[in-house]
């Protein structure tokens, strides 16, 4: 049975930080006295207002009372930084009343943003929160209070729990959420090769699944690095070469690798083809696919016509192939 049982002390906070937004009041405050929690990278990213020199017109930061005449802020990071970036000395912040507890912080923030798609960083930040203050219980039903379904509920957890360079890795888009505990697993050089080898190719996530995977297995079975394997010289030209899109980059990428990793089944599947081919000849609008892997014995065959006189031919022609053919495209393997 899945357990939805919601944390009461997220629901409390849910209920105080809406009081806490009706009461709350506009000042204009120095810069120098606001400061910001654990910020994301992207905090980093310029808005194009700003670049092109014209004026910027955004909401106040939301803001709390922290010490010494200082104020956190809750809610604006981006904006902040902006506001810094343009050297400008005051800024409009929203004020909520006192108290605001510092370790939930994290937790009001997620409630106040949630109504949008929460960025990674977000939602591993709440992730955190969790682990620290509420029940193992309810954990899942607290993600689902802030919109993190049961099952990105659980990798984030697993991320949580990886090393530094795979959190960031992650959290940088470089490597997909779903491959991060195969990512995890690889030494720190292996983790480092990958991610450079392939950082100007976008890897689907089951593109990275694969490729990952495979070269791990590879590089234990012939006992070497990933580092090693991706410094071969045939990869090292695909990938630098002219002649191809990065879309075909990877797909020749992702072929090579599975060739080395499964070279029986490989080589199996290319003679196939050939005889596929060869087979059909010139024989228009028929398909032919195996069996996934030629597990079984079935072969399917898919014909497109645009005229009916188009079908007797082509029946004719499939009728006339030799039954040893047909053996050797039906079950290649023995």
């Amino acid at each position: 049975m899945i357990d939805t049982k919601k944390s009461p002390l997220l629901l409390d906070l849910q209920n105080d930080l809406q009081n806490k937004i009706q009461n709350s009041f506009l000042k204009r405050l120095e810069i120098s006295s606001i400061s910001v929690n654990e910020a994301p990278n992207d905090c980093a990213e310029i808005s194009p207002m700003l670049k092109e020199n014209k004026p910027l017109i955004v909401m106040p930061l939301l803001v709390y009372a922290w010490k010494n005449d200082t104020y956190k802020i809750l809610d604006g990071t981006k904006r902040f930084f902006n506001f810094k970036h343009a050297n400008t000395s005051h800024c409009q912040c929203q004020i909520l009343p006192e108290p605001v507890v510092e370790e939930n912080t994290v937790a009001l923030r997620t409630l106040l943003n949630c109504h949008r798609q929460l960025s990674l960083f977000e939602q591993l930040s709440f992730i955190g929160w969790c682990i620290s203050f509420i029940p193992q219980e309810e954990f899942f039903g607290s993600c689902q209070i802030v919109g993190i379904d049961r099952k990105k509920a659980g990798l984030l957890l697993s991320l949580h729990g990886f090393d530094a360079q795979t959190k960031s890795r992650v959290l940088s888009n470089e490597i997909h959420l779903e491959n991060a505990e195969s990512f995890h697993a690889l030494p720190e050089s292996d983790k480092t090769a990958f991610t450079g080898f392939f950082r100007s190719m976008q890897l689907s996530m089951q593109m990275q699944r694969d490729i990952l995977e495979w070269s791990a297995e590879i590089a234990f079975t012939k006992s070497q690095s990933i580092s090693d394997l991706l410094s071969d010289i045939t990869l090292v030209e695909i990938k630098n070469s002219d002649n191809y899109t990065v879309p075909q980059k990877i797909q020749k990428i992702h072929e090579l690798i599975f060739s080395q990793r499964f070279p029986a089944f490989y080589k199996t599947n290319t003679e196939w083809k050939h005889l596929m081919r060869k087979t059909l000849g010139q024989t228009h609008g028929v398909q032919m696919t195996p069996n996934p892997y030629f597990e079984k014995n079935k072969l399917e065959i898919k014909i497109t016509l645009t005229k009916g006189e188009q079908a007797k031919p082509v029946f004719e022609n499939l009728a006339s192939i030799p039954s040893d053919t047909w053996t050797a495209l039906i079950c290649p393997i023995e």
